[in-house]
């Protein structure tokens, strides 16, 4: 196997760092996040549009509830909208139209913090920053003492891995 695979992988990693780097700050909003209301649907899709390009629609007119105690999975196939669904759930893209209602308010309504640490979202490409396994679970704290970064580790399947080379 040649070295165009892993050149190419490395450009497209370097091309997503210049993304991320590139991105605008988001706007800071009011918050209002309560926990313990669930009269209402928990998330609301009403009629909501989205395209990343103008001509191509991803969702057209989506419509769907989830309530409390509710468990929703979203399936189907590869580039049907899956994964758009819950950026926009978690505010990385504005819909185009429509609304999303969250505990029956709307979306604009909450923070982004707010928003998204009550939603996990592992996307089907893990971004991981070369280096070692325990680099990457240091990455948001550098400072972080050694058992910290094995408490951070617990969760890999093989979490032995990190502390097999010193």
């Amino acid at each position: 196997m040649g070295v165009g695979p892993y050149a190419q992988n490395a450009l497209a990693g370097a091309q997503r760092i210049q993304e991320i780097l590139n991105e605008e700050e988001e706007p800071v909003r009011i918050g209002a996040w309560d926990s313990k209301q669930v009269s209402e649907a928990i998330v609301e899709f009403r009629n909501v549009e989205f395209s990343y390009q103008s001509d191509k629609k991803v969702l057209c007119k989506l419509s769907m509830k989830v309530l409390p105690g509710q468990v929703a999975a979203i399936v189907g196939a590869s580039g049907s909208g899956k994964s758009t669904l819950i950026k926009l759930l978690l505010g990385f893209y504005p819909v185009d139209r429509g609304e999303i209602l969250l505990q029956g308010k709307s979306f604009g309504h909450y923070t982004l913090e707010e928003i998204r640490g009550q939603i996990a979202y592992v996307p089907q490409d893990a971004f991981l920053f070369s280096g070692t396994i325990e680099d990457n679970i240091r990455y948001g704290n550098p400072e972080a003492s050694t058992d910290e970064v094995r408490e951070g580790g617990l969760g890999l399947p093989t979490p032995h891995l990190i502390w097999c080379v010193d």
